[in-house]
């Protein structure tokens, strides 16, 4: 290759890659971001839950342990 000239593809030193190969943005397999969107929702999920088998028993535990309103928060 002299100088002045443009790089011919091929192999090999001073050679350009024969054709680009397309490399994704992220190193992170696939599915590994529907994992962690359904940990997401399962949690939320849960939170919601929580707060409405807690919001279920309030009345109940006032009755069984006579509690007031305000000593139940």
């Amino acid at each position: 290759m002299t100088a002045g000239t443009p790089p011919i593809e091929g192999d090999g030193p001073g050679y350009l890659p024969k054709s680009p190969r397309l490399v994704r943005a992220s190193a992170e397999p696939e599915g590994l971001g529907r994992i962690a969107l359904a940990l997401v929702l399962v949690a939320a999920f849960v939170v919601v839950l929580d707060f409405s088998i807690v919001n279920l028993a309030l009345a109940s535990i006032q009755r069984e342990l006579g509690f007031s309103a305000t000593a139940l928060q």
